[in-house]
């Protein structure tokens, strides 16, 4: 899905593009957030784009299901493994009697290394930029003034 916004500031190598909430936002959500009508989004400035350039962004929903997916999904099935594979070595390690505590924390245990196997790849994943919005083009640039 792509959708044009205004750059509103520039960072750096990042730039801060505002969009009008569009039906797309409706279908998924996940915009219904805010109760603006606006919604920002900081993303790299690869084309070199200036404060009030009309831009053109690619907001792909595969992309979005995917890093939600990668935020959410691992999470769950790690602490289900946990949970599961705790209740299964519970009675093996002696712990018959708390066996649903012992679960408790395994699973916690197992939702706390998806977390850390998440943050250690992140850098990776950030650097091949396959999550991130990507600004394709700028449509308009502001029209400067010309003096006499």
């Amino acid at each position: 899905m792509t959708q044009n916004g205004i750059v509103i500031a520039v960072e750096g190598q990042n730039a801060q593009v505002e969009f009008e909430r569009s039906e797309a936002c409706a279908q998924c959500r996940l915009c219904q957030l805010g109760t603006s009508k606006q919604v920002s989004i900081t993303l790299p400035n690869r084309l070199d784009a200036k404060v009030g350039d009309t831009v053109c962004v690619d907001l792909h929903a595969s992309r979005l299901l995917q890093a939600s997916a990668v935020a959410y999904l691992i999470p769950l099935l790690a602490l289900l493994a946990g949970l599961w594979a705790g209740q299964a070595l519970a009675p093996r390690l002696g712990f018959s009697q708390n066996a649903e505590l012992f679960a408790c924390a395994a699973g916690l245990v197992f939702v706390a290394i998806s977390y850390l196997g998440i943050r250690l790849t992140e850098k990776r994943r950030s650097a091949k930029g396959q999550y991130a919005p990507k600004m394709l083009r700028i449509l308009l640039a502001p029209e400067t003034e010309k003096t006499p």
